[in-house]
């Protein structure tokens, strides 16, 4: 992932309360192990279900702020810990290297795609008849039919988001580097790719460049991209100038149906390093709508909803605690959030699910959660797959639509 265009120091997290040398995780790991019946890691990645049995007196003592645990090395923190017999969505998760894992709510691993000749898978976008559309990162994407199989694989400097059309097409981020005002300079396009993969470009960062600095004119880099190569940078610096990560089609909602910045169709996108959110005209790239400044410390997919208000993971990259907030678009006052034990510093996502629940990814900790409107954990899941003693991080959990089943389960 390219470098934050943000240069200044950036704060420590808020889970910092107790220094690893304490003895507290000797005395955590004592409450694990007692009558601890935790599984192991199933094959292909995946993970059985974990029991739970003492997944209260984890969540007692990190709430107290007993943070001596050390969550990345303890195998005992691994698979669904909260919500063993929750119904639910299945969810879909990558191990950012060649697989996508799709789970059902215990944590089992019902199927696995397997991206042929790329590592680093980034995240998905499950599509309406039965198959799956996988990123790679500056790699491409890679089409997979309802049977499983790969239909095709377009080779592209792709990073962060593909999401599905509903005329079976993908929309795809992806980047190009630039010489512009003395600086190489990261611009962002979002790509069209046709049913069979053909693409077309639908909107590009750096022909709107004037129009998003003018809405944007507080972002750190606009003093640097309206001057010449400043002394104190290095030549090779590539800087990252607003850092697309997220895409959305606009669903319909009464909002939409009032107001035509807002009507079904258009594209929602985030634009991280200057804090802001846009949708876009599909036909002409035109800026029907932005917010987000003053409001938003680096957000990350930013999802619509039926109601008209827009469900964002708001990464707080400069407050050091992360919260998922939902937004009124008109006044951008913030309507409902959570911000509970929450910190991912780089990356992470929330969608609403049809009962009106909030999944949320903490990536950095390779976490997911679902909270209820109240903000009580319904569901939890740790990544169970370790580097070393190491947990591996997660991009992004999608929860699939209802009746979407992957091969297996479908019969094949």
């Amino acid at each position: 992932m390219v470098a934050p265009a943000r240069l200044e120091a950036q704060p420590l997290g808020h889970r910092s309360a107790l220094p690893r040398s304490s003895s507290l995780p000797l005395l955590l790991l004592a409450l694990l192990g007692c009558g601890s019946d935790a599984g192991s890691p199933g094959s292909g990645g995946g993970q059985d279900s974990v029991s739970g049995a003492n997944a209260s007196e984890v969540q007692d003592l990190r709430a107290t702020g007993y943070a001596g645990l050390d969550e990345d090395a303890d195998t005992r923190l691994q698979g669904v810990r909260v919500g063993q017999d929750r119904d639910g969505p299945w969810v879909v998760v990558t191990d950012e290297r060649s697989r996508v894992l799709v789970l059902d709510r215990r944590g089992t691993t019902r199927f696995t795609y397997v991206v042929p000749d790329h590592d680093q898978v980034e995240t998905v976008a499950v599509l309406p008849n039965g198959g799956l559309a996988a990123l790679s990162v500056d790699q491409g994407v890679t089409r997979f039919d309802e049977h499983g199989d790969v239909s095709w694989q377009v080779t592209l400097p792709a990073h962060h988001e593909v999401c599905a059309t509903a005329n079976d097409s993908l929309l795809v981020a992806t980047h190009t580097e630039r010489e512009w005002r003395g600086r190489r300079v990261r611009f962002d396009e979002v790509q069209h790719l046709s049913p069979t993969g053909e693409v077309s470009l639908v909107f590009d960062t750096f022909l709107q460049r004037a129009e998003l600095l003018a809405i944007a004119p507080e972002s750190p880099l606009d003093a640097t991209l309206d001057t010449s190569l400043a002394s104190n940078a290095s030549d090779d610096q590539v800087y990252d100038r607003f850092h697309l990560n997220s895409i959305q089609v606009l669903p319909a909602s009464e909002l939409g149906e009032r107001d035509e910045r807002f009507a079904a169709g258009g594209l929602l996108l985030a634009l991280r390093n200057a804090d802001l959110l846009v949708i876009v005209d599909p036909k002409t790239g035109a800026i029907r709508w932005h917010g987000g400044p003053g409001v938003l410390d680096f957000p990350h997919t930013p999802r619509f909803l039926p109601t008209g208000r827009i469900l964002v993971f708001d990464k707080c990259w400069h407050r050091g605690s992360s919260r998922v907030i939902e937004l009124d678009p008109l006044s951008m006052d913030v309507t409902w959030s959570y911000a509970d034990d929450l910190w991912s510093k780089t990356r992470g996502s929330a969608q609403r699910l049809p009962g009106g629940t909030t999944l949320i990814a903490e990536s950095e900790r390779g976490r997911a959660i679902e909270v209820d409107a109240h903000g009580e954990i319904v569901w939890e899941w740790w990544n169970p797959i370790f580097d070393g003693t190491s947990r591996r991080r997660i991009y992004r959990m999608v929860a699939v639509p209802t009746g979407w089943r992957p091969p297996t389960a479908a019969g094949r």
